[in-house]
């Protein structure tokens, strides 16, 4: 049982590595909620061994006792950069011309909850949120997993910004895995917050989720 959790869990995670989920359909009207207009331009956030900071996305993060960030290596992979050919260091790429950026990941003490942040720019500020979010689950269906979806969307707040929540879970008997997205419009640019964790994870989620602050 413990491994068929775990290649469930393995899959579900690896579908919620965000390929690039929104084109420009003509994605309606341009005010979201969970929107605004940057006023600086794009630059990846810094990470030290300890915190990690975005002065675009207005974010500062502490990392609570027992968490850990995730390697340069293992982001370089969701970014499909091959790390061994930069030297082992992302510091040389040009992030503001990749389609996705992974800010940051966070993993709990036990490896869940998982946290990540990517940057997705999709290079239209017509693309809504909304028709966003609906890309993201079309993104997240696949045959061998019975993934539910939350019926509403909902409005949730990081560090005094609004952002969009959408839920999906998938039960194996009696366990059930999570997987909360939050999503904010910044220009051509789409914010997106993953949180993946067990139903009785929630607690530590939240504590991990306030340790954002308004930069």
């Amino acid at each position: 049982m413990k491994r068929m959790l775990s290649l469930v869990l393995a899959c579900f995670l690896a579908l919620s590595a965000l390929a690039g989920c929104a084109s420009d359909k003509g994605g309606g009207l341009k005010s979201d909620d969970a929107s605004e207009e940057p006023d600086i331009v794009y630059a990846r956030g810094v990470t030290t061994e300890t915190s990690y900071e975005s002065e675009y996305l207005g974010l500062r993060f502490t990392l609570p006792e027992g968490c850990t960030f995730k390697s340069d290596a293992d982001l370089a992979e969701l970014m499909n950069i091959d790390y061994s050919l930069i030297a082992e260091d992302l510091s040389s790429v040009d992030f503001s011309a990749l389609k996705i950026v992974y800010e940051v990941g966070i993993n709990g003490p036990s490896e869940l909850p998982e946290i990540s942040i990517a940057v997705d720019n999709i290079g239209s500020p017509e693309v809504t949120v909304s028709r966003y979010i609906e890309d993201l689950k079309m993104q997240l269906m696949n045959p061998s997993l019975e993934i539910i979806f939350s019926e509403n969307v909902t409005t949730a707040i990081i560090a005094e910004r609004s952002y969009q929540k959408l839920e999906c879970s998938i039960t194996i008997e009696e366990h059930t895995l999570l997987q909360n997205y939050y999503v904010r419009r910044m220009g051509e640019r789409m914010v997106v917050f993953t949180v993946s964790f067990f139903s009785d994870m929630q607690d530590e989620a939240d504590l991990i989720l306030a340790a954002f602050t308004k930069y």
